[in-house]
């Protein structure tokens, strides 16, 4: 008898973990407290809820604006172009 209390109280445990972390994180996605009826509406949510995140990050740009970065100087080189592919072999001459 005490086995099986023990058993439908692992069970029951485990139920109430499962709603608790994973039923219940999806209502956290719905729009104005609605019904979210498809996957794309889930992904376009998530979407404008990272991007309204990422808009409101501002970046110093005292970096770019530094004596010592403008100072750098540029060494690269133009690339030169080159003919592209190569002569057909099969080709009759």
């Amino acid at each position: 008898m005490k086995n099986i209390l023990v058993i439908a109280g692992l069970i029951a445990l485990a139920g109430a973990g499962y709603y608790l972390f994973v039923a219940n994180s999806d209502s956290a996605l719905d729009v104005n407290n609605s019904f979210v009826s498809s996957q794309a509406e889930i992904d376009t949510t998530v979407f404008l809820r990272r991007l309204a995140e990422l808009q409101t990050i501002t970046l110093p740009d005292t970096v770019l604006s530094d004596a010592r970065f403008e100072s750098f100087v540029d060494f690269s080189e133009p690339v030169e172009e080159e003919p592209f592919g190569r002569e057909n072999p099969f080709e009759a001459s």
